[in-house]
């Protein structure tokens, strides 16, 4: 193997690497397993459950207050996180 196939295949392993840490496929607002996790939520976004720990979470997007959510929406706890989601107003 010469010089610039080495290079080339480090080139290819680490540009896919990027990606790996990409978040999940769920959108925000799509229901989500693992709450607590971001694992399976699009970036910037947590599976959150306030209503039961029995039932499947929701992707919320990741806020700090209030004032970042949309619409809003009230900044709460996420349980087993130390991140917070927006919940909707009703």
């Amino acid at each position: 193997m010469n010089l610039r196939s080495i290079l080339s295949a480090l080139c290819l392993v680490s540009s896919l690497s990027l990606f790996a840490g990409c978040g999940g496929s769920g959108s925000i607002g799509e229901a989500c397993d693992g709450v607590g996790s971001a694992e399976n939520c699009e970036d910037n976004a947590i599976c959150h459950d306030r209503d039961s720990p029995d039932s499947p979470g929701t992707c919320r997007l990741i806020c700090n207050s209030d004032t970042d959510c949309p619409d809003n929406g009230s900044c709460e706890d996420v349980e087993d996180s130390d991140f917070k989601g927006c919940i909707p107003v009703d």
